[in-house]
């Protein structure tokens, strides 16, 4: 059973916090931040240890999102996704030093819209070879599943399937692979739950999905409403 560790004060950035990605060896965390419309970088002194952040630079996608919800990287970090509810499109960004929101940071394009999907995206997330991208979130209740022409390049997305999740929840709020993509973890805003998939063919929503279990984390969790909510 999963233990609660520890907890980091994002307050001071701000109030409607989004996606959690980490880099590559977990040195540095970035968040989204909803009516900020910024991605907000931390230094970890301890790798993966929260409670050892601290807030570095960050960034504003202002000018293509207004909306913020969710923010993903390429492996070596040189390549930054962001999305959010107002454009319900994956803007694509070009890095100059991987994982560095300080260095030159480059609008590259935007996807077509996703709106006939989700109307509300809150998560962005690859499989292990960037062929193929995922997106959640409130209105659909689903993973939605699609091929990308080019590896982490959003320029050309096609839908391969959606698996819906409405069964466990009305608000889907985020999820996360496992390192081998068999198995997905959905929270929700609902029931303060996070849920436990499994895929019999990794990252593949074409195959068979099985839930296998819900762990509660609601009393960890600040209930006051958030902005995004309003």
């Amino acid at each position: 059973m999963p233990v609660f560790v520890d907890t980091f004060d994002i307050s001071g950035q701000t109030e409607a916090p989004g996606q959690l990605v980490f880099n590559n060896d977990g040195t540095k965390m970035f968040l989204t931040g909803y009516n900020d419309k910024k991605v907000f970088e931390y230094a970890l002194s301890v790798a993966y240890d929260v409670s050892s952040a601290s807030k570095t630079t960050e960034y504003s996608v202002s000018a293509k999102e207004t909306a913020l919800n969710a923010v993903a990287f390429n492996p070596d970090g040189t390549k930054m996704f962001i999305t959010g509810s107002a454009s319900d499109k994956i803007h694509q960004y070009s890095l100059s030093t991987g994982f560095d929101l300080s260095s030159t940071v480059t609008f590259v394009k935007s996807s077509v819209s996703i709106t006939a999907q989700e109307g509300n995206p809150e998560v962005i997330l690859f499989n292990d070879d960037g062929t193929k991208i995922y997106i959640t979130g409130r209105v659909s209740d689903a993973v939605h599943e699609y091929d990308l022409g080019s590896a982490y390049d959003v320029g050309s997305l096609t839908l391969v399937t959606s698996f819906s999740m409405s069964s466990e929840t009305d608000i889907t709020e985020g999820m996360t692979f496992n390192d081998d993509g068999t198995k997905l973890f959905m929270n929700d805003l609902q029931f303060d739950k996070v849920f436990q998939y499994s895929l019999s063919t990794a990252y593949s929503f074409e195959s068979t999905v099985t839930l296998e279990g819900s762990f509660s984390v609601a009393c960890h969790l600040y209930t006051s409403p958030s902005p995004r909510d309003s």
